[in-house]
């Protein structure tokens, strides 16, 4: 071989060398960008909420109003329906006549008992007298007694049975819901109508474990109508003193007097009461959140800003447009609302706008 063809074969070599490098490196550009490509393409979609603070140290519950006093009468005997002596939406006083039952058996046994009992006092009055005589024997005064005490039970229990006939008002306030006719037929225990008091109306709500130190009897609530209006001004004047284990809430129960330009019975309401201490304080997480749970644990996926963690939390109730956040979470974080694939913790994930 000459040198010239040495050379020429040595640049070859060289030329081949080079060509594979480009190919390689140009392979690894090509990876590197597939890669990437392909981590985008995995990662899950999730839209993503702050959470919000439960606002000026406020709670806010949704809850209906209702009559603080109202009283539903049923038939306590049966009969047809004699006289209805009222019409719906009439006022009535405590003790008022609202309706009759056909009480002719009862009157009849009334005058009858009557009679018995005058006899039976008469009876014993001169047993009595005949007993100073030294006439009777002390049995026998002892028997026409127990007559008296018979006929006078019997009496009592004439006089209830005619009661029973007479449906009143337990309590002042409107009559509604009248259910009943003239001529009808009731039974024992059939409803007939109501009587409410409408001037004094009353708000409950179930309210988290955490604000039981905060919320007592006397505590100022406030209740803001749904459909706009003032608020009202009302005092809680009744708290449960345990809180239900499998919800972690109690009842509170805030009332006030009603006044012409307030809402009515049945009007929904927000029931807004003063929030924990600040080492206690609660936070708003949206509806839509993810929420999980395994046993007794429950999570909600947090974002940090690359990728999404579990954070154990402990929920309170849920409100109008939130659920509450009683501990594990901080005002200012960002929760997960949304994903189009399940989570993992630790996922890089890829933040887009809600649909």
């Amino acid at each position: 071989m000459t040198v010239r063809a040495a050379k020429q074969g040595v640049l070859v070599a060289l030329l081949g060398i080079g060509f594979l490098c480009g190919c390689s490196e140009r392979g690894s550009d090509t990876a590197s960008v597939t890669s990437a490509a392909t981590l985008r393409d995995t990662s899950p979609h999730v839209q993503v909420a702050p959470v919000s603070a439960s606002g000026g140290g406020e709670n806010t519950f949704r809850t209906y109003l209702e009559a603080e006093r109202e009283a539903e009468l049923v038939a306590e005997t049966e009969g047809e329906v004699k006289a209805i002596r009222v019409r719906e939406g009439q006022r009535v006083q405590a003790g008022e006549l609202l309706l009759i039952i056909d009480d002719r058996d009862e009157r009849l046994a009334v005058q009858r008992d009557e009679a018995e009992q005058a006899l039976a006092r008469t009876q014993f009055g001169r047993v009595q007298a005949l007993q100073a005589q030294g006439l009777v024997s002390a049995q026998e005064v002892d028997q026409s007694h127990a007559q008296l005490q018979r006929a006078e039970a019997n009496l009592g229990l004439s006089r209830v049975a005619l009661s029973r006939c007479e449906v009143r008002a337990p309590i002042s306030g409107l009559v509604w819901m009248i259910r009943v006719e003239s001529l009808h037929r009731v039974t024992i225990g059939q409803p007939l109508l109501r009587v409410t008091d409408p001037d004094r109306l009353r708000a409950s709500a179930y309210l988290p474990g955490a604000l039981h130190g905060s919320v007592r009897v006397g505590t100022r609530a406030r209740l803001e109508p749904i459909a706009g209006g003032p608020a009202i001004e009302a005092v809680v004047s009744r708290v449960d003193p345990l809180t239900d284990p499998a919800s972690g809430t109690f009842k509170a129960v805030a009332t006030f007097r009603r006044h012409r330009s307030d809402p009515q019975a049945g009007s929904e309401m927000r029931f807004v009461v003063p929030g924990p201490s600040s080492e206690s304080a609660t936070c708003l997480i949206p509806l839509t959140t993810l929420v999980e749970a395994d046993g007794d644990s429950t999570w909600i996926w947090q974002y940090d800003g690359a990728r999404v963690h579990r954070q154990l939390v402990r929920l309170g109730p849920v409100l109008h447009d939130a659920i509450q956040v009683e501990t594990g979470l901080a005002n200012g974080a960002r929760v997960v609302v949304g994903s189009d694939r399940p989570l993992s913790e630790g996922a890089v994930v890829e933040v887009v706008q809600a649909p």
